[in-house]
């Protein structure tokens, strides 16, 4: 049945489960009469597939999912600043795979580590307090031996890596800089030289430029890549940018919608085929926590789910990849600062109505 998990899974499966309560209704449109501008009611409500909290102390920032080696399973890698360490879990139970880090200012230490992106089997950590990125490798976790960026970042907010084409991989990070918010571009040499048994990627002397966003407000900056458009966005607190590929921003409003005050976050889920999906917007702005989906390119509303038992989501980070039960992927995103967890893509489509569209593409 919709949602709910075989008996046997449910035994085996020891962490924090949720049965899926979706509630199956056309999807309905609702008025905000203080913008004038129609936006989606929610047509089902979901719970999380799985939340995980290492521990009662346990408070979490960057998140990302991806496979690193045709030897491991797709993993989840997320950033603790209650413990300056960098955490490798399984993408289908959260279970904890691996750790690495500690405090401090050396090659492979954390001060408040945030977001983290995972591009083929390297893991780039923002390393807020120290100012800089850290390059891992994702099998070992051992950290590449050097880093960058101290020069340039003043307060690192998010970090968004490029999927390469080329043998440069570009790595942009949200700076914040007197009450402004900036763009850093690094570009980075993809040649890796060995010595005494140590890699050593080479970034470029070239390859650096910071532009101006605008002005910063409170909360927790999002980035996400729409690859087939040749661009990508930025969200914080109601507030977009769209970046194209030289790394110029601009500010953004969505057409036919209210601006999302207390949006925490973005995510996209492409189709196979060009320029489908949906934008994915984390949004506080209701009296509950919502993910509203928004046509990929016209940005028109699609359609809108509930949650339940999961609030101010962050680092959401989407995947189409089967995942244990969850056959057609997940979303994921760290809940309210304090776990990991994982939506069940089959049940957010079904109960919204965008399997259609999107699964079959």
């Amino acid at each position: 049945m919709l949602g709910k998990l075989s008996s046997a899974m449910t035994m085996a499966f020891t962490m924090s489960v949720g049965l899926f309560a979706t509630s199956l209704a056309p999807v309905a449109l609702s008025k905000d009469a203080s913008k004038d501008a129609v936006v989606p009611a929610p047509v089902a409500t979901i719970e999380a597939a799985f939340s995980v909290r290492q521990s009662k102390s346990s408070a979490f920032a960057g998140l990302a999912f991806g496979a690193v080696s045709d030897d491991l399973p797709a993993m989840l890698f997320a950033t603790e600043p209650s413990t300056n360490k960098l955490l490798r879990m399984d993408a289908g139970t959260g279970k904890l795979s691996s750790e690495t880090g500690g405090p401090g200012s050396a090659i492979g230490e954390f001060d408040n580590p945030g977001s983290v992106a995972l591009v083929g089997s390297r893991v780039y950590v923002l390393d807020r307090g120290n100012r800089r990125v850290q390059i891992f490798d994702g099998v070992t976790l051992q950290p590449e031996a050097f880093a960058f960026g101290s020069e340039q970042l003043k307060e690192p907010l998010a970090i968004l890596v490029d999927d390469p084409s080329d043998p440069t991989v570009t790595v942009d990070v949200v700076d914040l800089e007197a009450g402004e918010l900036y763009l850093q571009r690094f570009q980075l040499n993809q040649e890796i030289k060995a010595k005494d048994g140590k890699r050593t990627v080479l970034l470029s002397t070239t390859g650096q430029q910071r532009s101006k966003l605008g002005k910063a407000s409170s909360g927790a900056v999002s980035m996400v890549r729409d690859s087939g458009n040749a661009r990508y966005w930025v969200i914080q607190s109601g507030n977009f940018w769209e970046i194209d590929e030289s790394g110029k921003g601009t500010a953004f409003s969505l057409p036919n919608l209210p601006t999302f005050a207390n949006s925490t976050a973005v995510g996209m889920y492409a189709c196979g085929k060009a320029n489908r999906g949906y934008l994915i917007i984390a949004d506080s702005s209701s009296r509950t926590d919502r993910l509203v989906f928004l046509d990929r390119t016209s940005f028109a509303p699609v359609a809108s789910v509930q949650l339940k038992g999961i609030s101010n989501l962050t680092s959401l980070t989407v995947s189409r990849e089967p995942v244990a039960y969850m056959s057609f992927g997940a979303i994921y995103a760290v809940n309210n600062g304090q776990s990991v967890a994982a939506l069940n893509w089959d049940t957010i489509a079904q109960g919204a109505g965008l399997m259609r569209l999107c699964m079959s593409g």
